[in-house]
């Protein structure tokens, strides 16, 4: 690898210019008080700067940028050695350092890579394969052994799972090892076998019956199992495994010499791990250990700011010059270097680095960063893939007592954020002490144990791992659990106490300040109705728990008693951190009494009828149902490769796929029908044409595609779901949550889409209805159907207790009363089941079950026919058109 400076070499106060003037730093002109400016670096290079080659730049702020430097990591052009199973070859890159780069793919011939002559070369495998088959096993005694392919290229068993564990013996009779209850004798005492090239004995196992043990690894020497005397042994033939005694090659940054053992085989023999320093090939098959400056600088005694320190340019170790630190700013401040003083001032808490450090504390913090750089997380983090993209936040929390910290900062789904933590030197991330990536949820966190006194530093960051940034502000909560005082309370609860449910059956949900123990403890639901259960948190099947632990869901199994005051409680409940028992809380709520039912009202009723439409071999997975306007029209069903049509009043279907010129890229899940226009909606996230698709003018008479919208910029994922409102085509972002329209009746296509609102608390939303205030959305994650108040963004949780999908969903809005504002919302995910929610504009939303047409799952697609107050769905059973009315 090449190692590049990561620093900038500021030096005002020394000035090596040949320049006269007093002109200002990018003013195109390098004036005396300038080390460079622009392209006149001042006679300096990357090799005046300690560097061994590389390109030199000049800073915005008119200081040398060495970032483009670099020092050599082999030694002679052409030298080669192991990287794995691959040859590397030290060459001169254009910047004119020396660099390993791959020569050779020793794997891709069937070969392993071998420096046995003081280079490296592919060669046939000189090991022994200790086993024949990839994926066999084997007992050892009680420990199944499986058969895998070591880094040298040859098998060898390696152990798996130990039966002893689970109190069981090892049984490969069958010819598969696996764990047994039973305890049978496998073999008699005493007795020899070749297991591949493992000389295994017979022997008495901790159960008390004789199974095979290995005895010795005839492969690990070279050697290999042989009964062909008669009874099975080594036969320890001496390959040598380099080529001359004395011989040195590098190998994972290490010096391994070419030794006799005892055996008098040649073999290669660690004796010297070069550590911080690299491993070098010299002449005549030797290697040794050289240093790299890793932080070079060229003068010594020279001074530079770096955040939050004072650097001096310093001889050390291995001939470099390098920046060592003399002074550390206290918290607060940063490095000043105007005048050439070199001076701590007080800093402005933007989370820029280590001089500017945000000071957060217990509770919860609202950070308002102004960060624009990316100091210390420069590579991926241990604990997440993805490489951090932007700046990095750094804050600061100095604890006033000893114990554990919880934290979590709340983020938007389907984004991976990444935080660390660290104590020490503010920019040092050797020692972790937490670290903490996810991209589902909408928060992450972890915990880490703190001393009164000492001060830690936190580093957040997003990744390239989805569309969304860093929040502004950053949201943060901090919980401080002191054991000698600590009491864990709640953060919230679902519903919440004093409200008001929106279905009879909801799900109940309680947050605590942190992760409870599972295993034990008891929850008591009662109501002044008759409601009294209780329920065993370590069996009940109606309790579980978030993966961090924090949240406990309760689901009842029957619903509660319409108008019920409930009251929820716990006893024997205990955090995991300090095993105390969690504070008693206040969690009352009232059943919603319904206050609409289907058939009444202006909502659709329950009545099923089931309308055949012909061959169902024929018909491709239908994802959505959409009926056109006509009294007497057609309902149009289909998915991302066919389109059908079938007469509302049933019959036989008609494939229009050929008929509209439509292929793959014009189709997705879901359509929209606009007076006499036919639109399909294309699942894409690249580009910014190609998602709105107009395929008819005149209700489908006749046919002709027109690529209807462009994007400003590509939608955050794939656009599942769509529906009309006022003229305007809606769509929903499947994750990345945004939301879109496109004016339905532009006269001069393409017309602009215009990006409404985004939900980044919300994922797997597949389903929008609109009206004049908000936005309806099903959203799979947790299903959630959710309101977004059009002017704020606001989002409102109307129902959690219905069953919805993370694979597709569909609702609509019906506005009976002519007011702007939905009456009734319809929907359903992939079962026979459609459901309601009535009022979802106002303060008490009800949600409940419209009607069913089966017990099966894969039936998607529902489609609302205002006019005739009609629902359409697909029976994937029976392949019929479903109405309900």
């Amino acid at each position: 690898m090449l190692i590049f400076s990561a620093g900038l070499a500021f030096s005002c106060a020394e000035s090596e210019s040949s320049s006269t003037g007093t002109g200002s730093c990018g003013d195109g002109k390098r004036a005396a008080t300038e080390i460079c400016e622009g392209t006149d670096l001042g006679g300096n290079s990357c090799v005046t700067e300690g560097f061994a080659a590389g390109q030199l730049k000049c800073s915005a702020a008119c200081g040398l940028d060495t970032s483009g430097c670099c020092n050599n990591v082999c030694v002679n052009v052409g030298d080669t050695t192991c990287e794995g199973n691959v040859v590397m070859k030290c060459a001169e890159l254009a910047s004119g350092c020396r660099t390993w780069i791959k020569d050779d793919d020793c794997a891709a011939t069937g070969k392993t890579c071998s420096a046995t002559g003081g280079g490296a070369v592919c060669k046939s495998s000189s090991c022994q394969d200790a086993c024949t088959t990839v994926s066999a096993t084997q007992c050892n005694g009680t420990a199944i052994e499986s058969c895998a392919t070591g880094p040298d290229g040859c098998k060898a068993w390696t152990k798996s799972s130990d039966c002893a564990d689970q109190g069981q013996s090892c049984d490969d009779s069958s010819g598969a090892a696996q764990c047994s209850g039973s305890c049978v004798d496998a073999c008699k005492a005493g007795e020899l076998q070749c297991s591949g090239n493992v000389l295994r004995e017979c022997a008495k196992q901790s159960g008390g019956c004789l199974g095979w043990v290995t005895k010795t690894d005839c492969a690990a020497s070279g050697g290999v199992c042989s009964a062909a005397s008669g009874t099975a042994a080594c036969d320890s033939s001496c390959p040598a495994k380099c080529a001359k005694e004395g011989l040195q090659i590098c190998s994972n940054n290490a010096i391994q010499t070419c030794t006799k053992g005892t055996n008098g085989c040649l073999d290669l023999v660690k004796t010297q791990d070069c550590g911080s320093l690299l491993c070098k090939l010299g002449a005549g098959g030797t290697a040794k250990c050289e240093g790299v400056c890793n932080s070079p600088c060229p003068t010594l005694n020279a001074k530079q700011c770096n955040a939050n320190v004072v650097e001096e340019c310093q001889a050390t170790t291995g001939g470099c010059q390098e920046w060592k630190i003399t002074t550390t700013c206290p918290l607060g401040q940063a490095c000043d270097s105007t005048g050439g003083t070199f001076s701590c001032k007080a800093a402005t808490p933007t989370g820029e680095d280590c001089g500017h450090v945000i000071v957060v504390q217990k509770g919860l913090n609202t950070i308002n960063w102004t960060a624009s750089k990316n100091d210390y997380l420069t590579t991926a983090p241990s604990c997440s893939w993805a490489d951090v993209d932007g700046p990095d936040v750094v804050l600061v929390y100095q604890p006033t007592f000893t114990g554990t910290v919880d934290y979590t900062f709340e983020k938007p789904v389907d984004t991976r954020w990444v935080a660390v933590v660290g104590s020490g030197v503010c920019g040092n991330l050797s020692s972790q002490l937490s670290c903490v990536s996810e991209y589902s949820d909408v928060s992450m966190g972890d915990s880490f144990s703190v001393t009164a006194g000492t001060t830690y530093f936190m580093y957040v960051a997003d990744t390239t791992s989805g569309s969304l940034p860093l929040s502004k502000p950053l949201k943060l909560q901090i919980t401080e659990i002191d054991c000698s005082s600590f009491s864990a309370g709640t953060v919230s609860t679902s519903p919440a106490n004093g409200a008001t449910t929106s279905s009879l059956k909801p799900k109940l949900s309680v947050t605590f300040e942190t992760a409870v123990t599972t295993t034990t403890g008891t929850v008591t639901v009662t109501g002044n109705k008759g409601t009294n259960l209780s329920y065993n948190v370590a069996t009940a099947s109606e309790i579980s728990f978030s993966t961090d632990d924090k949240t406990m869901y309760i689901e009842p199994v029957n619903p509660f008693p319409a108008g019920e005051v409930v009251t929820v409680s716990w006893t024997g409940l205990n955090d995991a951190k300090c095993s105390k028992p969690l504070k008693a809380a206040a969690w009352n709520f009232t059943v919603i009494t319904p206050p609409c039912a289907p058939g009444t009202g202006g909502m659709i009723g329950k009545t099923v009828t089931k309308l055949p439409t012909g061959t169902a071999s024929s018909y491709p997975s239908v994802y959505y149902v959409v009926p056109d306007q006509a009294p007497t029209g057609n309902v149009y069903f289909g998915g991302s490769t066919e389109l059908w049509r079938v007469p509302k009043s049933g019959g036989t279907g008609v494939e229009v796929t050929t008929a509209a010129g439509l292929g793959s890229s014009h189709l997705g899940y879901d359509m929209v029908v606009s007076g006499n226009d036919l639109f399909t909606i294309e699942s894409k996230s690249s580009g910014t044409t190609g998602f709105v698709w107009r395929i008819s003018k005149d209700a489908g008479a006749s046919f002709g595609l027109t690529d209807f919208a462009t994007f400003p910029a590509a939608p955050a994922d794939t656009m599942d779901s769509a529906n009309l409102y006022k003229g305007r085509i809606y769509m929903v972002t499947t994750d990345s949550v945004q939301i879109w329209s496109v004016d339905a009746l532009a006269a001069s296509p393409p017309t602009t889409a215009k990006l409404e609102a985004s939900v980044p608390s919300e994922g797997s939303c597949y389903g929008i209805a609109v009206d004049d205030k908000f936005f309806y959305l099903t959203c799979g994650d947790d299903d959630r159907l959710v309101r977004v108040d059009r002017t704020t963004s606001a989002v409102t949780l109307l129902t959690n207790s219905l069953d919805l999908s993370t694979t597709q969903n569909y609702l609509h809005a019906k506005d009976t009363t002519g007011d702007g504002t939905a009456d009734f919302l319809y929907f359903k995910a992939g079962d026979d089941i459609v459901y309601f929610t009535c009022n979802p504009g106002g303060a008490t939303p009800y949600s409940d079950v419209l009607a069913s047409y089966g017990t099966g799952y894969g039936s998607y697609g529902l489609g609302l026919d205002a006019a005739a107050n009609k629902l359409y769905a697909w029976d994937d059973s029976t392949y019929e058109l479903v109405v309900i009315q």
